[in-house]
């Protein structure tokens, strides 16, 4: 299918309602038509989430796994449906569905990174919230009646629930939820702005680094903090620094405030053609805006996400966009954001994990490496994995060399393998309470 063929696709569908030809000729671009010839799952319930889909042509089932295991049918798209985008929006990042294509169907896949948008665009914003309320209608209800009977078993209650009771129970949002949430996550920077005073301060402490923009050449300036300035408070066991007074985490990114790319480090080299040709029609869906400037919160969640956007085109390296969502989950942790943080932590995990096993890393940057994995997977609750990658760090054959991360990775194993104690006695305690 040509571009042509593909623009005016996208123009007929309900997300791009209003959408200019320019910006919709850069998202061609980046999406991938999918053709499915036979019967195909195209992921499990439980599966990380990172894209969603539209139907070009053909048929899309979606199925819940019951408490009992089994699968059950809740509903088939057709032509022209949205479908996959609720795992950006709840608290893991995983599929709440199983979804299967059926032969003969073709699908426009777009990464989730897109939806970064919805902070910028409150046109996209409107059009997805229509959608999903729509989705919610045709399918949630159904998720009730389909699955609520094994639990109204397994809460040994006969009552019958609400739509809402089960869908909650199934972490499939209800209207409220949904809301709730598409509320948090386009105004979660709320109350983090600087005073005009604090602004007036942070410039003060901060002196402009000149840059040449790695994808159009252009020569600009973009802020950083003067070391005399950085005030160290506490720092949490991933790393994650507070300062007294300015924030110098606000300012790693720069942004090109001609093409909008963004990127990290004060030594860059030029692009090359590769991967200018895939980066090319991401910047043309970014916001031209000018980051050269006092930044609070809200613009420094705004020019990682750029970095990201523009970092994950190319396919960078796993562990610099490890190093990027790490750092957007530290932003969100300073406001409290735990939901959020909470996605950023596993999307950081998965490319640690894969960066690991991919990338050749000097053995300091290795024994760094399986700290951050095993102090990632105690940040999000599975501490046997933890103690596996913390005893891999304190058995490693080069541990000698850098006592001071081997030490931090000790004391990280023994502490989670007395919780993990802990919890095993209560566990048992509980046990023998309710059989006596």
């Amino acid at each position: 299918m040509d571009i042509t063929a593909q623009l005016q696709l996208l123009k007929n569908f309900p997300l791009f309602k209003g959408f200019s030809d320019f910006d919709l000729k850069s998202l061609v671009k980046v999406v991938t038509l999918l053709p499915y010839h036979e019967e195909t799952v195209l992921y499990h319930q439980g599966d990380y989430g990172d894209s969603f889909f539209i139907i070009v042509k053909g048929n899309v089932t979606i199925s819940k796994k019951t408490n009992s295991g089994k699968n059950v049918p809740v509903h088939t798209f057709e032509f022209n449906h949205i479908f996959g985008e609720m795992a950006y929006f709840n608290q893991t990042g995983r599929r709440s569905f199983t979804a299967k294509a059926h032969p003969q169907t073709v699908l426009f896949k777009i990464p989730h990174i897109f939806l970064t948008l919805l902070q910028q665009s409150n046109k996209l914003t409107n059009n997805l919230m229509q959608i999903m309320s729509s989705n919610q209608q045709q399918y949630f209800s159904k998720t009730a009646d389909k699955v609520s009977p094994t639990v109204t078993n397994l809460n040994n209650n006969k009552t019958k629930k609400t739509a809402d009771q089960v869908t909650n129970v199934n972490n499939v949002p209800s209207k409220a939820i949904l809301s709730k949430t598409m509320s948090a996550t386009l105004n979660a920077n709320k109350g983090f702005s600087l005073s005009e005073s604090e602004e007036l301060s942070h410039k003060n402490m901060l002196y402009n680094h000149k840059f040449v923009c790695p994808a159009c050449h252009k020569k600009f300036t973009s802020p950083k903090v003067l070391s005399k300035y950085v005030t160290v408070d506490k720092t949490d066991s991933d790393f994650c620094n507070y300062y007294t007074g300015i924030n110098p985490l606000f300012y790693e990114i720069s942004v090109c405030p001609k093409c909008s790319y963004g990127f990290t480090g004060t030594k860059v080299n030029k692009l090359d053609s590769k991967s200018l040709a895939t980066l090319k029609p991401v910047l043309a869906t970014l916001p031209k805006k000018d980051y050269c400037l006092v930044r609070d919160l809200q613009l420094a969640i705004e020019t990682f996400l750029t970095a990201l956007m523009c970092q994950t085109a190319f396919k960078n390296k796993k562990s610099l966009i490890a190093w990027l969502n790490l750092r957007l989950a530290w932003l969100y942790r300073y406001q409290n954001n735990t939901k959020t943080e909470q996605r950023y932590l596993q999307v950081t995990l998965e490319n640690y994990l894969a960066a690991f096993s991919e990338e050749k890393l000097a053995t300091k940057n290795e024994l760094q490496l399986i700290y951050m994995i095993g102090e990632l997977y105690h940040r999000l609750g599975e501490a046997h994995l933890a103690v596996k990658w913390f005893s891999q760090l304190v058995t490693h054959p080069e541990n000698k060399k850098f006592p001071v991360m081997v030490k931090k990775g000790r004391e990280q194993w023994q502490t989670i393998r007395v919780q993990m104690k802990k919890d095993n006695i209560k566990s048992t305690s509980n046990t023998k309470t309710k059989n006596q």
